[in-house]
């Protein structure tokens, strides 16, 4: 099996979304708290628990028009909100690496290419620069001469910084270990719902 899910079958999608963050969507019954409590809501046209549930039945059509999954902050507000402790905001993720990149909307596409932007100078240099990141994007959208003089004005007052700066990668290693440690796979007897209501009967 590739690593992005080419099919919109049930179980090649979801099966995908498991190998990449050891997440079972299916312990998800659609109360909705992600979404009540997600910052990003207003500006998504799904909202998070409706992502979930495109996860489960197999819709990668819908989900590649859809910009949500681009827009995730990543705050981990959706996470901690699950009852059924799902890492809504790992799916998110996830989702952004199985899914088919080149069959995005053209709006997804320019989402995806500034999130790949974005990593890729966190990656070579441990934080981003901005000013770097906003040239380049600019650069692609082919933008406007009014909108780079708004990155001119934010240069003058300094919103910017002119020279890129990055951190220890010696000082790093230290502090994030080079392999995470194996998530333990859950099931749906062990969800803390069906715990609680087995403890509470």
């Amino acid at each position: 099996m590739s690593d992005r899910a080419e099919t919109g079958g049930l179980t090649s999608l979801a099966t995908a979304v498991a190998a990449s963050c050891g997440e079972n969507v299916f312990l998800c019954y659609q109360c909705g708290r992600c979404s009540a409590g997600c910052p990003a809501a207003l500006a998504m046209d799904i909202l998070p628990h409706q992502v979930i549930q495109l996860v489960k039945l197999g819709c990668v059509e819908e989900l590649l028009q859809s910009q949500s999954i681009w827009l995730c902050a990543g705050c981990q507000t959706c996470t901690a909100r699950c009852p059924n402790g799902i890492d809504v905001a790992g799916v998110m993720d996830a989702l952004r690496q199985v899914l088919p990149l080149d069959r995005l909307s053209p709006a997804g596409r320019r989402i995806a290419a500034f999130h790949r932007m974005f990593l890729s100078q966190v990656v070579r240099r441990g934080r981003v620069y901005e000013l770097g990141l906003v040239a380049r994007y600019q650069l692609i959208r082919r933008s406007s001469w009014a909108e780079m003089l708004v990155g001119i004005q934010m240069i003058r007052k300094r919103k910017f910084r002119l020279l890129a700066r990055g951190i220890s990668w010696a000082k790093a290693r230290e502090r994030f270990p080079e392999k995470r440690p194996g998530k333990p796979s859950r099931h749906w007897w062990r969800s803390p719902l069906v715990r609680f209501l087995g403890e509470s009967g």
